[in-house]
């Protein structure tokens, strides 16, 4: 299986074009000339409650949620109502 001259040459071209892409659109977002990235999705407060055990305060899309991230096993969500401060438990 023999590489010919032109497909090195193929491979180049299309290396630069892509790096050409991402240079450009990293020069638009930084001068303005596209929106960044919204943020959907913020931590407003984090406690610790154990070694290894935490509580998050996590708002996504205007929504804020009660994260419990235990040692071992699946995350707990539970939704906040707005201005709420009556709690439950799960």
């Amino acid at each position: 299986m023999d590489i010919q001259p032109f497909q090195i040459v193929t491979v180049v071209v299309f290396l630069a074009i892509l790096l050409a892409a991402q240079l450009l659109l990293k020069r638009l977002r930084t001068a303005g000339g596209l929106p960044s990235s919204v943020k959907r999705m913020e931590v407003l407060q984090n406690l610790s409650v154990g070694p290894k055990e935490r509580l998050l305060l996590v708002r996504v899309d205007g929504s804020d949620f009660l994260v419990g991230v235990p040692r071992h096993g699946p995350l707990t969500l539970q939704p906040l109502a707005p201005n709420s401060t009556e709690v439950t438990y799960v």
